[in-house]
């Protein structure tokens, strides 16, 4: 089989969006919990500097993530095997690289799924 889509990029990918909502939330409800009032608009202001560069990171990784048929960047990341996508663009399946050669075409339902963008529509 040809190219196939990284696995290890989607899940930094998606590690790093993680860690972004996870300070996010950590900083607002600690903010709120503590009331350290305005000496501690100070870690506010950092733990949203530093979920931004989290997701900075994350849209980074998900550079990395390509279309194996055409070179696109419209890659869905997937933690784990599961359905299988294809690419809005030129309709190649997208099969990461963990994935054995005979896997299905679908998720086992019957049914299909293909990933469509929403600044396409």
């Amino acid at each position: 089989m040809g190219a196939r889509v990284s696995r290890k990029w989607a899940r930094i990918s998606l590690s790093f969006a993680m860690a972004s909502a996870a300070v996010l939330v950590l900083t607002a409800v600690l903010g709120q919990l503590l009331d350290l009032g305005p000496e501690g608009a100070g870690w506010m202001i950092g733990g949203v500097l530093l979920a931004g560069l989290l997701m900075v990171l994350a849209v980074a990784a998900l550079w990395k993530l390509r279309c194996p048929g055409c070179g696109a960047q419209t890659v869905r990341p997937q933690w784990g095997p599961g359905r299988r996508l294809h690419c809005p663009l030129c309709g190649a399946p997208l099969v990461y690289d963990d994935e054995t050669d005979g896997a299905s075409e679908d998720d086992g339902t019957g049914r299909e799924e293909r990933w469509r963008s929403s600044f396409r529509d």
